[in-house]
């Protein structure tokens, strides 16, 4: 049952993000960003970031 609300948080973040379409990880035209740095590169690259917010949604309900 846990692991359901796992994937429901990570779910949750990542379809909020994608909605929101932050410029820190897309460019005008809503393609990804490249890694790395420059005015049309990102140094977090998305794929991190969904990592990340998986890893956080594991521990904020397992811990919890």
């Amino acid at each position: 049952m846990k692991l359901v609300k796992v994937i429901a948080l990570y779910l949750v973040i990542v379809f909020t993000l994608l909605y929101l379409k932050p410029n820190m990880f897309l460019d005008k035209e809503g393609n990804i960003k490249e890694f790395g740095t420059g005015e049309t590169k990102s140094v977090f690259p998305l794929w991190l970031v969904f990592m990340c917010f998986g890893i956080f949604s594991y521990f904020v309900v397992f811990l919890y």
